[in-house]
């Protein structure tokens, strides 16, 4: 398979990845579309104009901080401006494509074709670009997920390089800041490295990387949870949870189908949540919804199929209605996700003789899928597993060519 010259490759990538982006978040108007955005980007404006993390009611925990002070970033220097944002994210979506590339790079270093395929696909899949012009934390948490586990194989090829172990560990700090879930994933990557360092060569330098690693890891979240510590009386990483959990669990069904804001201004115990402050909001939420789960274990088996299907599913939610209409993202998806995720598996089942390198991308993908098995499942949630899909799928694409 003919691979592009470096240089124009490069340029073309550049052209294709960042034009298509531009167009897109140029047509959009300068305003915010859905409740997440409009959350998200009032606490970003009070931290940029006011330097206080605060919503209308005052200091939050309610979002996890990363995405945040990224969006008050542009904000600081150019405003409040929307547009300024995309834009920003549209730059960041085109970085994207070159760190799967990169990706793709370090995985199969001898299929030079493998990096090519998977960037031109990214460049063109249209839900990077989607996500690229709105402000929530999707397109972020892709970025940084690409970009953490890229760091981690780097570090792989020299395990007692201090600089490597700190750029992945503070990469995976900035995800975890994004979406606390993925604290575990970077827990369970450093699990059996130690004990291959405990049992290998180098051990004392390499055990010394590890626990540096570690505290670098850490810091932020430390100092985060130390933060909400001061204020609200309580260690915490965001104030979120257990309100998404009683939604996505309790209520369901009202969830499902709509009414879940009826719900919420109706029922007493969200009527009992709202005398208390965001924490122990948080914890008597997240209380009712552990009591849930204990008295209805086959509803919640139940749920959890549902939500499996609705997290792999081709097509995005057909009882809600998108700014680009649903029928115009219908078939959009029909046309990209069914080729993507069935040639993905394809490429996942044909690697599979390497899986103790690709192990990281596993434990990435089944991270996911069972935090949204639990909680709910949709199209929008799948996006950082594109990435992968789309590694894999340039893989069996590859491999059946060559």
């Amino acid at each position: 398979m003919n691979v592009p010259r470096p240089l124009f490759g490069y340029l073309s990538l550049i052209v294709l990845a960042l034009g298509l982006r531009l167009v897109y978040t140029l047509s959009l108007p300068p305003k915010l579309f859905s409740f997440d955005e409009s959350d998200v980007d009032h606490i970003a404006w009070n931290l940029a104009s006011r330097e206080a993390y605060a919503d209308e009611e005052g200091p939050t925990a309610w979002r996890p901080p990363s995405y945040v002070f990224f969006l008050a970033g542009i904000y600081k220097i150019g405003g409040h401006n929307y547009r300024l944002a995309r834009l920003v994210q549209s730059l960041t979506g085109t970085i994207l494509v070159f760190l799967i590339f990169l990706l793709a790079r370090q995985l199969w270093p001898a299929r030079a074709a493998v990096p090519w395929v998977a960037a031109w696909i990214s460049a063109c899949y249209p839900f990077f670009i989607y996500y690229d012009g709105a402000l929530i934390a999707e397109s972020f948490i892709v970025f940084w997920s690409v970009m953490s586990l890229w760091l981690f194989y780097r570090w792989q090829e020299r395990p007692p390089s201090v600089s490597r172990a700190a750029l992945c560990a503070l990469a995976f700090a900035v995800l975890s800041l994004a979406k606390t879930i993925f604290i575990v994933l970077f827990l369970a990557l450093m699990t059996p490295q130690i004990y291959r360092a405990w049992g290998g060569s180098e051990r004392l330098a390499r055990l010394r990387t590890l626990f540096f690693a570690g505290v670098l890891f850490a810091l932020p979240l430390l100092f985060w949870g130390l933060r909400n510590q001061r204020v609200f009386g309580s260690f915490l990483l965001d104030a979120h949870g257990g309100y998404t959990a009683l939604g996505d669990i309790v209520f369901y069904r009202e969830t499902k189908e709509g009414r879940f804001g009826d719900v919420v201004n109706s029922h007493p115990w969200f009527q009992a949540g709202q005398k208390m402050n965001e924490v122990d909001r948080n914890k008597y939420y997240l209380s009712l919804t552990k009591r849930y789960m204990v008295d209805h274990p086959k509803q919640i088996a139940y749920q959890m199929l549902l939500n499996l299907k609705d997290f792999w599913r081709f097509y995005p939610r057909q009882d809600i209605s998108f700014r680009e209409g649903t029928r115009r993202l219908t078939l959009i998806s029909l046309l990209t996700e069914p080729f993507l995720l069935i040639f993905g598996a394809v490429g996942l089942i044909r690697s599979r003789e390497e899986g103790t390198r690709l192990y990281p991308i596993y434990g990435f993908i089944l991270l996911l899928t069972g935090i949204h098995a639990v909680l709910m499942g949709q199209m929008r949630y799948r996006l950082p597993v594109m990435p992968f899909a789309i590694l894999f799928t340039a893989y069996a694409l590859t491999h059946s060519l060559e």
